[in-house]
């Protein structure tokens, strides 16, 4: 039976709930909020297919072959501005409804946990943009994806590269009616964190959120906030710098314990399509950046380029140098997140005196910091930002 002994080897893809044929697994929270098996012993049978599917136990075949790059842009200008980067995947999800298709994806439940849920139409898919830096509860996904698939359904499953993985085992075999799409990852944050967050939010703006959206193009793509719109109203934006949610994030300090050394990293993979931003649009594919956002689409399989093709009409497409974009935007292709060396004291600061007591001890801004927040809008309206990115960029190239 599947025993976490070492949170270091346990990606919480749920391949293992999934399989169990006794149902005697259940996804439980530890003291950090994130979601790990726990073994029902008076009802298992010992039959070892939970070990059978862990995905750090047995990893899936990846691609062979070097993929193919390209820069993509939803040219649906609305639902690009909702999107994180260049909305990739809303493109994709429209050309799979369109032939009748489901789709599966990161959504907001009615009280703004992460889970993953399906849609067979273009507004409903609307759920999944944007993105959302928590751990996702994938809940009996996997099984509900394979009886899909055994009905012929065209399915596109996305999620970060383990919980492919772990979809990937959990089934046992290929479909050709399966599209899955992965994300070049940095790690998440817990539920836990997100709650703590959102309460802290809700408590000071007196109101319950109606929206939330990690990375808002506030001021461009290039510089996008946290945005949260309540009930009452208000509005709250504030960039990564400030955002203590985001802060925490990127800094590493509130990462997944196996995210720090995850085992699905690299170019080849064994989804059919990876998605990850493309900041340097501009110079791979010598057209002028809008400011819109670009989305870097690495193709593996020869379903992920007859997925692409389907998509053409609802994008602008741009072939692009591989080694050049792994360079240039593709960093966490490879890479570990780095570990912040307080990591594990921050969640136990989380866990006894809750988020305020992190911000005090781990959130550490300055005057410059607030100061660039309260001149940014200024900047944004005089084009001084836009200046300031292209100069960036041409010190990049």
């Amino acid at each position: 039976m599947i025993n976490i002994a070492d949170k270091t080897k346990c990606c919480g893809c749920t391949a293992c709930a999934n399989i169990c044929p006794k149902y005697c697994i259940s996804m439980q929270a530890d003291k950090e909020g994130f979601l790990y098996p726990k073994v029902d012993i008076e009802k298992c049978v010992n039959c070892g297919l939970c070990e059978k599917v862990c995905p750090t136990l047995h990893t899936t075949k990846k691609s062979s072959v070097e993929p193919k790059m390209y820069a993509i842009q939803f040219n649906n200008s609305k639902q690009l501005k909702e999107s994180a980067s260049g909305g990739a995947y809303s493109a994709l999800s429209k050309a799979i409804v369109n032939q009748g298709g489901m789709v599966w994806g990161a959504a907001y439940d009615e009280n703004f946990d992460v889970i993953h849920t399906y849609a067979d139409s273009d507004e409903k898919c609307k759920k999944f943009q944007g993105s959302k830096y928590v751990q996702s509860n994938l809940g009996m996904s996997f099984t509900q994806v394979k009886e899909m698939l055994d009905s012929g359904i065209l399915t596109c499953y996305s999620g970060t590269p383990c919980q492919i993985a772990g979809l990937k085992n959990f089934l046992r075999k290929d479909y050709d009616n399966l599209i899955t799409v992965d994300l070049v990852c940095a790690g998440v944050p817990s539920p836990k964190l997100w709650h703590s967050y959102l309460d802290m939010q809700q408590e000071q703006f007196n109101s319950k959120v109606k929206y939330a959206n990690f990375r808002y193009k506030t001021y461009g793509y290039q510089c996008s906030t946290m945005r949260l719109e309540f009930e009452n109203g208000k509005v709250y934006s504030q960039s990564g710098r400030i955002d203590p949610m985001m802060n925490f994030f990127v800094s590493g300090i509130a990462k997944r314990p196996v995210c720090y050394d995850c085992p699905f990293k690299g170019e080849n993979r064994n989804s059919d399509l990876t998605l990850f931003d493309g900041w340097h649009a501009e110079q791979l594919t010598g057209i002028k950046d809008n400011d819109k956002g670009f989305t870097l689409l690495m193709v593996h399989t020869f379903k992920g380029k007859k997925m692409l093709d389907g998509m053409q009409s609802y994008i602008d497409c741009y072939p692009v140098d591989t080694r050049k974009a792994l360079l240039y935007d593709g960093v966490m292709v490879n890479n570990q997140p780095k570990k912040h060396e307080k990591r594990n004291i921050f969640y136990e600061v989380l866990d006894e005196s809750g988020i305020e007591a992190c911000k005090r001890e781990f959130l550490h801004l300055t005057f410059k910091d607030y100061f660039l927040e309260i001149i940014k809008p200024v900047l944004y309206k005089s084009g001084a930002i836009r200046i300031v990115k292209r100069i960036k960029k041409r010190l990049h190239s």
